[in-house]
């Protein structure tokens, strides 16, 4: 049964010379089997294949986190790297919303630059907060 049982899954956008690592999942009933190594190690080898130069594990909680750590252990470091964000509905439904809403509906994910909500949306740089 357990062979047809998805065990580590992700999301990955290849655009250029690029890879985005949106997201790694594991099952954790699989966790003593660590199948997110042979999901990294099988995505590295297709973006080597494909000519990818950049991939792009995205940020992490914290640089304590295990997640920093894992990514530290397949010789990834630290890179300045910019997000283009366009808004697909008027600025005012966001502001409605929130974005103490927008983070609870969306933890983990990034939906918008969150300090752009302080200035009304104006087009802008906006760190990573």
């Amino acid at each position: 049964e357990a062979e047809s049982q998805l065990a580590s899954w992700g999301v990955y956008v290849h655009h250029r010379n690029v890879l985005d690592v949106l997201r790694l999942n594991m099952d954790s009933a699989f966790a003593a089997s660590c199948p997110n190594f042979l999901n990294t190690d099988e995505s590295l080898r297709i973006a080597r294949s494909r000519g990818v130069i950049r991939y792009n594990w995205q940020s992490s909680p914290s640089r304590e986190s295990g997640v920093y750590r894992y990514k530290q252990q397949w010789g990834s470091g630290e890179s300045l790297y910019y997000y283009l964000t366009r808004l697909f509905c008027p600025p005012d439904r966001l502001a409605q919303l929130g974005v103490e809403t927008l983070r609870g509906e969306y933890p983990l994910h990034f939906i918008i630059p969150y300090a752009a909500a302080e200035n009304d949306f104006r087009p802008g740089f906006y760190r990573k907060t």
